[in-house]
């Protein structure tokens, strides 16, 4: 099976989505979004925010400091980029020189990319950010299209909905509030 998937990368396709939806956390679906994905496209790091920018998980590490410049930076710079995201997205240092100093160089290689992971049901589950040295292609770009369906999908079983909001806009609703209704009244004599 090594083999194959080293040969194939359809199969590693695959093999990456079966491993996304054997997930059962949040949390173990966040590593494998930020350190498998390398699997099928070469990037420096992967960082995945949540759908509000806040930061969840870096590749290659298990926790970060949450007060440390690099965080600080990232709240700043990119995390109000991944919170508006609506389509797969190029940045580099040149998005950020209108900062002046923002720091680009210090922390990252020159090529980045942001891939909203959205889910059908559920909407926007969050961003994914991958860094490298050189320019992803269109074919990379083609993969990023399946990786936000793929992930997205799977985050969204994570998300609980709640039954009202479920339920608010639907016959159901109002034939419980009916029932709740006539309840009520059936206690006053």
């Amino acid at each position: 099976m090594t083999e194959m998937l080293k040969e194939n990368p359809l199969a590693v396709l695959i093999d990456l989505e079966k491993r996304v939806r054997s997930a059962l956390t949040i949390e173990e679906l966040g590593f494998i979004i930020v350190n498998e994905t390398f699997k099928i496209v070469q990037y420096h790091q992967a960082i995945l925010f949540d759908a509000s920018g806040n930061i969840l998980v870096f590749s290659g590490t298990a926790t970060f400091e949450k007060n440390s410049p690099f965080i600080y930076w990232l709240n700043k710079h990119l995390s109000p980029l991944s919170r508006d995201l609506k389509t797969v997205t190029e940045i580099s240092k040149k998005d950020f020189e209108v900062a002046a100093g923002s720091g680009w160089d210090d922390w990252f290689p020159k090529h980045g990319i942001l891939i909203p992971l959205v889910s059908p049901l559920k909407g926007k589950m969050g961003c994914l950010f991958l860094v490298r040295n050189k320019n992803w292609n269109s074919n990379e770009r083609d993969i990023f299209d399946l990786v936000n369906g793929i992930y997205g999908h799977s985050w969204g079983v994570f998300k609980r909905v709640k039954i009202i909001k479920q339920t608010k806009n639907s016959k159901t609703f109002t034939k419980v509030m009916i029932v709740v209704g006539l309840l009520c009244l059936l206690m006053f004599p």
